[in-house]
């Protein structure tokens, strides 16, 4: 996810997340997963308060030196 200078501290960037997680939820998705680069401070802080924690790594991507996970609904 990218949010332009213009708009950063301004919620776009948790709204953006919030919209994902609900229409994701809505389609029966029970998990997102994401990673990020640790040079992006500020989209890692902005991942871990809106819920995602670290999880064991799913990706090989070089760029993947976060892999945060988040549960949206519960099994059932």
């Amino acid at each position: 996810m990218f949010v332009d200078d213009s708009v950063r501290g301004l919620g776009a960037g948790k709204a953006l997340v919030r919209e994902i997680e609900t229409l994701s939820a809505r389609r029966g998705v029970h998990t997102l997963r994401l990673t990020v680069r640790d040079d992006l401070a500020e989209a890692h802080r902005l991942y871990r308060r809106l819920g995602y924690t670290p999880v064991r790594p799913f990706s090989t991507s070089p760029y993947a030196d976060n892999q945060l996970a988040k549960v949206l609904l519960e099994a059932r």
